[in-house]
């Protein structure tokens, strides 16, 4: 900032300096621009003064501010971490107190599963013991295997046992003279036991015959592939195909069908 400049004084001795006992216009004049100048020096003086003091209180001002945001952010701080720590707080007890109430919860189902599991067969022997005491002992029905009216419970009962045409007694078990790995090897399930034991256990006539090639009691399945090998005229074993060596393509060449394989295959095959 420039300094202000005093006023050039006015000199001229041309005009008078009193007119009767007042002063004159000049001296006025003169007057006013001494005080002028007095104001400019007095002006100038401040000058550097007023921009010292200026940017000293700027400088206070700007201090003072940044104390006061520098207070604010730490305050600002201290409340969010303490608003997060309470808030961290209150997740805490909420997933605590939610895991404690799934607890109750499952442990509340699983009594009510079990009360229900328990109610429910209660409720089906229940129903059991009434159709056994209503219907079994009450209920009676035509009876197919004798002719009479009887219970039902005894007409389903001696209709499933006319049923087990190749069912066993204990007897004829008992005369097997089966182990115990006897029996399991055979691997029988309770429901083929009870209806097809005599067909698993005993050869049966309707399923066996004497093998007019060995002489033995033997499945008919068995005696009917004896009696087609010896229908057929020239036949193959693995063991001789094996030792041929014929290659898939060689194979494929020779166009043979599956019947003319099973009946004449070494004759065809040699050649």
């Amino acid at each position: 900032m420039s300094e202000i400049k005093p006023i050039v004084p006015l000199v001229c001795c041309d005009i008078p300096t009193v007119y009767s006992n007042k002063q004159s216009y000049y001296e006025c004049l003169c007057y006013i621009g001494s005080k002028i100048n007095e104001c400019i020096e007095m002006i100038n003086s401040f000058t550097d003064d007023y921009k010292n003091y200026t940017d000293e209180q700027i400088a206070k001002l700007k201090a003072t501010l940044e104390e006061e945001l520098k207070n604010a952010v730490d305050t600002l701080n201290k409340k969010i971490d303490f608003e997060v720590q309470e808030l961290d707080e209150k997740i805490i007890a909420l997933s605590t107190s939610i895991t404690e109430r799934l607890k109750e919860l499952k442990d509340l189902i699983y009594t009510v599963n079990e009360n229900t599991k328990a109610w429910a067969e209660y409720e089906i022997e229940k129903l059991y013991e009434y159709i056994d005491n209503a219907f079994c002992d009450n209920v009676k029905c035509y009876n197919p295997t004798n002719g009479m009216y009887e219970p039902i419970c005894k007409v389903l009962n001696d209709i499933y046992g006319k049923l087990r045409y190749f069912g066993i007694t204990a007897e004829q078990y008992d005369s097997l003279q089966l182990t115990a790995n006897d029996y399991d090897a055979l691997m029988i399930s309770a429901s083929n036991y009870d209806l097809y034991a005599k067909m698993i256990l005993y050869k049966s006539p309707w399923f066996y015959m004497y093998s007019p090639f060995t002489g033995k009691y033997e499945f008919y399945q068995d005696v009917i592939y004896q009696m087609t090998d010896l229908l057929k005229p020239n036949p193959i074993t693995a063991a001789e195909y094996d030792a041929l060596n014929i290659t898939a393509t060689n194979y494929d060449d020779k166009q043979i069908t599956a019947e003319k394989y099973d009946d004449n295959a070494k004759t065809i095959l040699n050649t």
